[in-house]
């Protein structure tokens, strides 16, 4: 992804780039970089976004921690 772009983010949001546990792009990052994309600037290749959803995750978290949780 483009340094700057990262940059721009964390200076506009005051929010990391990436997630802390994962080291993965976060959500608000992704519609930051899709704005972009979409108005052209800058010219760049096309990304793909793949979400997982765990049904009832919320629950496993609750019953037996979230450090459980993360490790999972």
């Amino acid at each position: 992804m483009d340094t700057q772009l990262q940059l721009d983010y964390e200076k506009d949001t005051g929010v990391p780039f990436t997630d802390s546990l994962t080291g993965l792009f976060t959500s608000r990052f992704f519609h930051t970089a899709f704005d972009w994309n979409a108005s052209g600037f800058p010219p760049g290749p096309v990304f793909t976004l793949g979400l997982i959803d765990i049904d009832s995750f919320a629950s496993y978290n609750r019953i037996n921690g979230h450090a459980k949780g993360d490790q999972i």
